[in-house]
């Protein structure tokens, strides 16, 4: 965002009031009201609304922001994240009444991201006997009956498992780092 003078900041927050926080209008309005000047773009008047309301502060101070580093407002997002790890930033952000782009950026700044947990089945020493045996049982089977791999419905649709179908789509786990986790469950894949 291009730097705007206190002046044109004041006059910014007076034409986002006046819009009753529409940024579309406020934009408008200032573009009537000061034609001479140059019109900010529409998310600079949500932007310094927001700005001026979490920290008080009309325009970005590099060096000394106290909403960037408030150490307890920090310490409360961490700790929501700790509490549930799968939460997402919305509802933290919600609940600690911050905005999104404050709880993204703790977690960015602590080196927290959201990773999609990618489950894999675990191994055991008997496996890789099991899974020969069962590569010569197709073989033998497709020379008996060449019918028999066409008959299989070969899918991943959906997985169900005796716990249920599962769908992991928009599950995620905040984390410094990617944890895997070993699956021991019978699962079949259908469409």
């Amino acid at each position: 965002m291009a730097e705007f003078t206190s002046h044109e900041q004041a006059d910014i927050i007076f034409m986002y009031g006046r819009a009753d926080g529409n940024a579309s209008l406020a934009r408008r309005l200032y573009q009537e009201r000061y034609p001479n000047r140059r019109v900010p773009n529409v998310r600079v008047f949500s932007n310094t609304y927001r700005r001026l309301s979490e920290s008080g502060i009309h325009h970005a101070e590099p060096a000394v922001n106290p909403a960037r580093h408030n150490v307890n407002v920090e310490e409360q997002i961490l700790a929501a994240f700790e509490a549930d790890p799968t939460t997402s930033i919305r509802v933290v952000a919600r609940d600690l009444n911050l905005s999104i782009w404050k709880v993204w950026s703790t977690m960015h700044n602590e080196k927290k991201y959201p990773f999609h947990g990618t489950g894999v089945q675990g191994l055991e020493e008997t496996d890789p006997a099991r899974r020969i045996r069962f590569c010569r049982f197709l073989l033998n089977a497709d020379i008996d009956d060449a019918w028999f791999l066409k008959s299989i419905l070969w899918t991943d649709e959906s997985k169900f498992s005796r716990e249920g179908i599962t769908n992991f789509h928009n599950l995620h786990e905040w984390a410094a780092i990617q944890i895997g986790k070993n699956r021991f469950l019978f699962k079949v894949n259908f469409q």
